[in-house]
């Protein structure tokens, strides 16, 4: 899928020699193609602007002139935030607001070519992928409004950055978490009748109710802790992905600490699953 803008409306993203910033995140479902993420027109007309990948490039195209990045700069199967900025004629690129191109630029960026999305006006060069959250300021951002902007909207970069993201980690992770929490219900329900046995045998032997009672209060908490963490993890998916893995390494440790007997120390509440948070990251291209 692209999206176009008409020529007519796309006037409005004619800069001229002024100054200007695209940004956009972008998902590669592979790094070895040749492609346009934000596109004012072709490199072949007048008054063009681009900001492309390359090969594992970002790439930064105006009128038949350009300028790439090193390579291995963007990574496949990642998402990753990248800007073009023109301050008067200096011409930057940025991947997640570190400086990977600078050169020099001052062409007249004004054209009657339609604004694009994902691909090249009178082209193909498609990108392999999904770009969200496209962006574009009449001004130079600076490398600290960089950051801002990705704070502001990249909370993406650490739970989960889209739909589709969302869904693919969600297919691979549930199977491993169901064995998890299977296990931890296995271990909820032998030490529940495990509760009942040593309450029989306290209330048959009183001379042993001491210690019998000590046993019974760490296992009540152990299972406390792990009926809590049990029920409010798989039906949490996707979402906080990382708090979630956390809480099934807690709760693995746990099941395994009381299967073999030992003392068990209750880990931290601190990682312990917390509701969801759902953030709206937009229509995905």
């Amino acid at each position: 899928n692209f999206l176009t803008i008409p020529a007519g409306a796309a006037s409005n993203f004619n800069f001229g020699t002024g100054d200007f910033s695209v940004g956009a995140w972008i998902y590669p479902d592979n790094v070895s193609q040749n492609a346009r993420i934000v596109a004012k027109g072709h490199t072949g007309a007048a008054g063009a602007y681009q900001l492309a990948i390359l090969d594992s490039r970002l790439r930064i195209a105006f009128h038949n002139v350009g300028a790439e990045s090193e390579y291995n700069i963007i990574q496949e199967g990642a998402w990753q935030y990248l800007v073009l900025t023109r301050n008067g004629n200096t011409v930057k690129g940025y991947v997640n607001a570190v400086e990977v191109i600078d050169y020099s630029n001052s062409l007249d960026l004004t054209s009657d070519q339609p604004l694009v999305i994902g691909y090249e006006p009178g082209s193909s060069s498609f990108f392999d992928g999904l770009i969200d959250e496209v962006s574009v300021w009449n001004q130079a951002l600076t490398q600290e409004q960089i950051q801002l902007v990705i704070t502001a909207t990249g909370n993406l970069a650490v739970v989960v950055a889209s739909d589709y993201v969302a869904l693919e980690i969600a297919k691979k992770i549930p199977d491993t978490i169901k064995g998890a929490i299977d296990e931890c219900k296995n271990t909820i329900k032998s030490k529940t009748a495990e509760i009942k046995s040593k309450t029989k045998k306290m209330k048959k032997n009183p001379f042993k109710a001491g210690k019998i009672g000590k046993e019974l209060k760490g296992i009540k908490m152990n299972l406390a802790f792990l009926a809590a963490a049990a029920s409010n993890t798989v039906p949490k998916m996707p979402g906080d992905i990382t708090g979630q893995i956390n809480s099934i390494v807690n709760i693995v440790g746990s099941v395994g600490k009381l299967a073999k007997g030992n003392n068990f120390k209750a880990p931290s509440l601190e990682n312990a699953p917390s509701t969801a948070t759902d953030i709206d990251v937009g229509d995905d291209i």
